[in-house]
């Protein structure tokens, strides 16, 4: 089966994800199950878009694109009690899981030669009740590829 460089890309993100020790409720790419009470520290990967922008003379034969994929890797907590008897908030509990997976990522930043580059660009945390707290703190990655315009299989 052949895949666009994007899907390889995506592939190899998810893959590297997938080795965070600390998310022990397991990684996802996008989870539709509802998660438990019984299970935390999780990781939900979902592609949000990419967009493609030729460059050169615009020839397909000749002309590059540039294509940024956006990815928000998303991490489940549930509310936890420290010892002084206070609910730690979503960001203090994601923290560790994501500073693991983000040293992944950055280890080889451009996916194995699949990539121009992988970037952090924003995050956002918010909390639900429901039988408990749950939290979810969304990091948002672009990951930045070159191709032929022409051949969308393998990277520049």
């Amino acid at each position: 089966m052949t895949t666009t460089l994007i899907d390889q890309a995506i592939d190899a993100f998810v893959a590297i994800v997938t080795t965070t020790p600390e998310a022990t409720g397991g990684v996802y790419e996008d989870r539709a199950q509802a998660f438990t009470v019984d299970q935390d520290k999780a990781i939900d990967i979902t592609l949000r878009e990419a967009d493609g922008r030729t460059l050169g003379d615009n020839h397909p034969l000749r002309s590059v694109l540039a294509t940024v994929v956006q990815i928000e890797l998303a991490i489940y907590t549930r509310s936890a009690i420290n010892s002084a008897g206070v609910e730690q908030s979503a960001r203090k509990l994601s923290n560790p899981i994501w500073a693991s997976a983000h040293a992944r990522l950055m280890a080889d930043p451009t996916l194995g030669g699949l990539a121009a580059r992988v970037s952090w660009k924003r995050a956002s945390w918010r909390r639900e009740n429901a039988d408990g707290n749950a939290g979810w703190a969304s990091h948002t990655y672009e990951i930045t590829l070159a191709m032929r315009e022409r051949n969308l299989l393998t990277p520049l």
